[in-house]
Parts: structure tokens; C-alpha cells; sequence
């Protein structure tokens, strides 16, 4: 079924051999669409003075770079007397020369076909009216050729292919909305696919930004037709699709690394190898004493979850009520208090069998760490007597005369004479704070007819001082890296995580500093930083900057970015935002969500008083609840 590890795990030469050109044909097509479109989309943004259009100008907008020889058209318009296999052939060539992370995924055996059933293969693909679709078709087109393998294929056809309901319901279940993705038994990629999908489509991100799928096949052929579907489908991550027996070869370095784990495996697969699995940190439960994988698969998908992790994958229907050492490790499962609803299928879902099956779902944020699992007593419970209730005499009730109304004499209104309105000069303006009593000169420059701030900081205030500072950092273009808000409450991502704990380090590994309240949004962190150089620090107040607190302060504040780049002092607030933002970069990219940048710079604002700390103490608790009001949030932005 959807994987790769099978006893009978090879796929026919000769089917493998009628279907596989299909599929890459279908690639072709796909490919010289998206090739075309990107064309058009470099040639109107061009300048006649712009550098000679090249192959990455293609990959950075998400096609392959196509030589003359590889264009549908260029295939189409062979004479008939030409070899058609071999031109074919010579295109997928081509194409892999130039996009190099194709490998060896494309078929070249087209000179074992017929050349009048390629010819009319091309014709019947040239029907499809390319100027009036989406790539998600071809996505479709792709699905069912893989369909209609499957049927002919029958037993062997479920190696590689989950019938899309089942998929899709798995996808909707463990919500693979951003993080590293596995599937160690891959097939056709059906799981990863509509990950990919459901982000594209139903979240409105480019999966490419937000997820990385990784794939494990025991069957070349099958890796080769996992790797063209993410292909086709437009996602990244090729060479992460890798050959290899699941049981004994953890390519991926699995254990607690993946965010999420979907999978079909084979059902009921015997002759494992005990002795090549003895003591392996993927079966922590030990292995069971039947001749029967099944339960080998469900550990090695237990494994591979980080401590927030979930998993959804398809399961023999008899894995659920297995006793002997079968029941003993699902008894462990369950205490780990990871399984989080088990699904009964009907039967005739699938292509190779016609028995029932079962999806099974864990999560691991539900699990109760540090907390062991004993069986309590049964509650004694006993049988008070019923309460003794008096009747208590109705109250009394009387009626107070009315309270006397005194009619005030109006208040006599003086006319005052009309305000004498005098016209100032522009700028520089000379304003003085109240607590540091000396001059902030704001110094502003006429561009464009508009009047712009030249300084982005306070001038005379000195950042290494001790005080109280509101801080706020975002994410490049305000993008959605940190997770969402559900329920008035954040959901973290992986990414989020990371930043969250390089915040909390940085006042264990800086003496002179404490932390307040904080909290982490979609696209950017709101915190109070203490710096405590000298002791108390005191409260003062410098002119809000980019954060608003509430409808009132919305006039009084100034958007001003302060960037951490310009001459910064040790232990000053741009130094010690600096050096998070770039730990975090650093750590995040290292995971492969290389396209993570933070926006240049801060926002700060230095807290006046008391009220004004509890004020934004507030604010910042209750950020999660009033997102949707949150000017930060992009579909209010401003600033």
C-alpha cells in the first residue's frame, strides 16, 4: 500500500516500463507550461537595457530552465521520419543538464516504444488547452495516470499510490501547516503532494517557504515517480525523496526530528531482519515476537516526532485488537498518552485489498511529560445526606419617599475673545521631556513635497542606559513565520519555538538585563526588556515608536525604525536585539526555512511610569486575543 518496505517489494520491468513514459511525458508538458508562463512574466518586466535573461532568472520563479529541444512544440513538429524515442529521450536529457536537482528522476526509454503510440501520446496531451488552466491541473492529469497504474497494477499497484480521499483526510487531520515533513514510505508522494497542496490552497503560502518534505523508498522506480509528482506539482525538496529500506536505513536521521509523520506502509509484512533491529532507538517498545511488521511501522513513526510532533497513517484494521507482545507495546503507546484517535475505514477503499483498515493519529503535544502513568484506585464515593432547607419568612419591603431635587441656577459663561492663531516657521522644533528635562531636537528634510524624519532614534537618550523598553521585532514583509493565532490563542511554529528560547536565554547569559512580559505574534515579537546597568532603573518615557497601544496613543505615535547596524554600543538595547535576531536567523536557516529574514531594525519605546508599564503589560497579554484589531497584523497594516 503507499510505501516502499514490501516482501514482494519490486515492481514489474514491463508494467513499470508501458506506464513510466506517461508520467514523463505528462512532466514535459507541465514543465513547457510553466516555462512559458514565467516567459512572459520576465519578458514584460524587462528593460532594454537589462543583463541577457538566464536560467536562474527561471528557477527563481519557480520553473525549469528548458532548452530549444525540450519545448513540447519542439517535440510536436518532429518529421515523421525522425526518431521520435530518441528526441524524447535527448529532451529529458536536457532538462536534467540544466536542473540539476532533477537527478535521474526522468525516464529515458522512449526508444522501447513505439514511435506512432508516442506521436499519438503527444497529440492527445496537445489537446489540453494549456492558456486556460492552472498548474494545479496538471497536478490532476499526473493523479490519474498514477490512478490508473494502480488499477492495472492491482496487488503491486497499492505500493505506491493512497487513493486521494484517505490522503486528504489525513492531511485535514494533522494539519501540516508549516515545519519538516516525513513520509518513510513514501510511494508516489501522494502524502507530501497534499501537504503541499493544502498549503497553496487553503492557507494562501508557498509551501516552498513554509514546509520541507523528506520521503524514503525501498523501490528506485517508485522514488523516480515520487520525485516527478513533487515536481509537477511545484515543490521542492527532490533530493530529499531517497532510496532505502525503512526497517534498517534511517537516511533522514529521523529520531525526534520531524514535525510531522504521514505514511501508508505495507500491512502485515513478515521476515524482518530481528537481530539487524536489536536495540535500535527507533523501536523503543521492543519489537514483537509475531513475524509482523505492523507493529515495527507505528514505533517507527512514533519516533520520528519532535515533542510537539503529529503523525497520521494508514494501518491493517488487526493492528487494533493484536494481543500477545503486539498488545503490550499499544498498552505502552497509550500511556505515553501520544495516540489521539484511531479512525475505523470501510472496506474497498484500495486497490489491493478488500478489507477494512484503520487510521491512526498520534500527537505528541497531548502527552503528559514527567507525569508517570500508575492505575489508581477507584474512587470511594459516599452518600450525604440530603440538605436540611429552612424556609425563610418573605423579606420586608418599603417603599423610601422620594429624595428632595434641588434646582441649581445656571452657571454664568463668560465670552471669551477669539484664540489669535499665529502661523510658525517649519521645522527644526524644539520639544523638551518632562523627566530628563533637557532639549530633543527632531530634525525633518523636505522629499518628494513630504516632510521626513532624518533620525530614526531618540537623540539624546543613551541606549545602554538602565530603563524599561518595549520592544517589538518582525519578520521580513511582516510574513507568517511564527504560526497563527487560533482561538485567541498563538499556535507556535517550529520557527516560533526557536525564537521563543534564544528570548529567554538571552537574560541567562546577560547579567544586566531582565525580561518582562513577552509574547510571540504570526509575524513579530512584542517584549519589555529591563536593562539594570545601574541600579533602580528608573521609568521614563520617549515618544511611542511604531507600537500602538491603544485607539488614543494612535495620533501621538512615531514609526521609527531603529536599526541595529548603525554604531552600536556593548549592552545597548540595538546590541542585544541584534544578537538574538541573529542567533535566531542562524538556527532557524540551519533547519531549512532558508528564506527566514527578519525585518532591519526595531521598534522601541521607553516606559514613562507605572501606569504606562502596566498599561503595555497588558497590551502585550492580551495581543493573542485582539489580533484581528492588531495594526501589526497585516491585513490592518499601516506602519
Amino acid at each position: 500500500m503507499g510505501s516502499s518496505r514490501r516482501t514482494q517489494g519490486q515492481l514489474q520491468t514491463q508494467a513499470f516500463g508501458i506506464f513510466r513514459p506517461r508520467f514523463g511525458v505528462v512532466f514535459l508538458l507541465y514543465a513547457d507550461y510553466k516555462f512559458a508562463l514565467v516567459s512572459q512574466q520576465i519578458a514584460a518586466g524587462t528593460s532594454s537595457r537589462r543583463r541577457t535573461v538566464g536560467k536562474a532568472d527561471y528557477q527563481a520563479k519557480g520553473a525549469l530552465y528548458l532548452p530549444e529541444t525540450a519545448r513540447f512544440d519542439y517535440l510536436l513538429d518532429r518529421p515523421e521520419s525522425d526518431d521520435i524515442g530518441g528526441a524524447i529521450n535527448g529532451a529529458m536529457k536536457a532538462i536534467a543538464d540544466e536542473n540539476e536537482e532533477l537527478g535521474g528522476a526522468l525516464p529515458r526509454n522512449y526508444n522501447s516504444l513505439e514511435k506512432p503510440i508516442l506521436r499519438e501520446l503527444l497529440k492527445i496531451l496537445n489537446r489540453i488547452p494549456r492558456a486556460n488552466i492552472t498548474e494545479d491541473a496538471f497536478g490532476e492529469i499526473y493523479q490519474y495516470f498514477l490512478g490508473n497504474f494502480a488499477q492495472k497494477e492491482g496487488q503491486k499497484g497499492g505500493e505506491f499510490f493512497t487513493p486521494i480521499s484517505l490522503v486528504k483526510l489525513i492531511v485535514e487531520v494533522i494539519e501540516p501547516n508549516c515545519g519538516r515533513i516525513l513520509d518513510p514510505a513514501c510511494g508516489a508522494g501522494g502524502m507530501l503532494v497534499q501537504s503541499a497542496i493544502r498549503v497553496r490552497n487553503k492557507l494562501g503560502f508557498d509551501p516552498n517557504q513554509v514546509i520541507s518534505v523528506y520521503g524514503q523508498e525501498k523501490v528506485d522506480g517508485t522514488v523516480k515517480l515520487c520525485q516527478m509528482n513533487l515536481a509537477v506539482h511545484g515543490v521542492s525538496g527532490l533530493r530529499n525523496i531517497r532510496e532505502g529500506n525503512t526497517y534498517y536505513q534511517d537516511i533522514h536521521s529521523s529520531v525526534g526530528e520531524f514535525d510531522f509523520v504521514m505514511a501508508n506502509p505495507p500491512f502485515n509484512v513478515n521476515g524482518v531482519d530481528r537481530e539487524k533491529i536489536k536495540g535500535d532507538p527507533h523501536y523503543p517498545f521492543g519489537a514483537p515476537t509475531t513475524d509482523n511488521a505492523n507493529y515495527l511501522w507505528i514505533q517507527l513513526f512514533y519516533t520520528a516526532l519532535n515533542g510537539n510532533g503529529r503523525a497520521g497513517f494508514v494501518m491493517a484494521n488487526s493492528a487494533s485488537d493484536a494481543r500477545g507482545s503486539e498488545l503490550e507495546i499499544r498498552r505502552q503507546l497509550i500511556e505515553t498518552g501520544a495516540v489521539d484517535v484511531i479512525i475505523a475505514i470501510g472496506s474497498n477503499f484500495f486497490y489491493t485489498v478488500t478489507l477494512p483498515c484503520t487510521l491512526w493519529f498520534f500527537d505528541k503535544g497531548k502527552c503528559r511529560r514527567d507525569v508517570p502513568v500508575e492505575r489508581l484506585p477507584p474512587l470511594r464515593v459516599e452518600r450525604l445526606p440530603p440538605l436540611r432547607v429552612e424556609r425563610l419568612p418573605p423579606l420586608r419591603v418599603e417603599r423610601l419617599p422620594p429624595l428632595p431635587v434641588e434646582r441649581l441656577p445656571p452657571l454664568p459663561v463668560e465670552r471669551l475673545p477669539p484664540l489669535r492663531v499665529e502661523r510658525l516657521p517649519p521645522l527644526p522644533v524644539e520639544r523638551l521631556s518632562k523627566s530628563l528635562n533637557q532639549p530633543i531636537i527632531t530634525l525633518m528634510t523636505l522629499y518628494k513635497n513630504k516632510y521626513r524624519i532624518e533620525s530614526a532614534r531618540c537623540q539624546n537618550w543613551d541606549y545602554t542606559s538602565n530603563g524599561y523598553y518595549f520592544v517589538t521585532i518582525c519578520t521580513q514583509n511582516r510574513e507568517y513565520f511564527f504560526g497563527d493565532v487560533v482561538a485567541g490563542k498563538m499556535q507556535l511554529s517550529p520557527i516560533a519555538k526557536i525564537v521563543a528560547e534564544e528570548w529567554q536565554k538571552t537574560a541567562q547569559i546577560r547579567s544586566y538585563i531582565e525580561l518582562d512580559e513577552w509574547v510571540i505574534m504570526p509575524n513579530h515579537l512584542h517584549g519589555i526588556i529591563i536593562i539594570k546597568n545601574q541600579s533602580p532603573p528608573p521609568l521614563v518615557e520617549t515618544p511611542h515608536r511604531g507600537v500602538s497601544l491603544s485607539q488614543q496613543d494612535e495620533e501621538e505615535t512615531f514609526h521609527r525604525n531603529v536599526s541595529t547596524k548603525s554604531r552600536l554600543k556593548p549592552k545597548s538595547l540595538g546590541s542585544i536585539l541584534g544578537q538574538i535576531k541573529t542567533v535566531c536567523t542562524k538556527r532557524i536557516r540551519k533547519t531549512g526555512f532558508d528564506a527566514f529574514e527578519w525585518q532591519e531594525g526595531f521598534y522601541d519605546h521607553i516606559i514613562r511610569d507605572d501606569q504606562s508599564l502596566h498599561n503595555i503589560r497588558e497590551y502585550i497579554i492580551n495581543n493573542p486575543l485582539k489580533w484581528e484589531l492588531d495594526k501589526n497584523n497585516p491585513a490592518n497594516l499601516y506602519m
